[in-house]
């Protein structure tokens, strides 16, 4: 399963959404799982980033690329 995963490099200035996980076991297809989208602000060493919203409102947490 995990030969199936592949590694993505984010950059600074790319958007990504943001996995909500507390919908992790709640069944349904009308549940959103993503939230975002969001620009990159700042990438970390260890994996981490910095993001912000669309409408420049920067987030005060680090999250983790995966």
């Amino acid at each position: 399963m995990i030969k199936n995963i592949k590694d993505k490099q984010f950059q600074e200035g790319n958007w990504a959404l943001l996995y909500d996980s507390r919908y992790k076991y709640f069944k349904g297809k009308l549940r959103t799982r993503w939230l975002g989208p969001y620009v990159i602000e700042r990438c970390h060493d260890n994996d981490s980033m910095q993001i912000r919203t669309i409408d420049e409102e920067a987030i005060p947490l680090l999250v983790n690329r995966h």
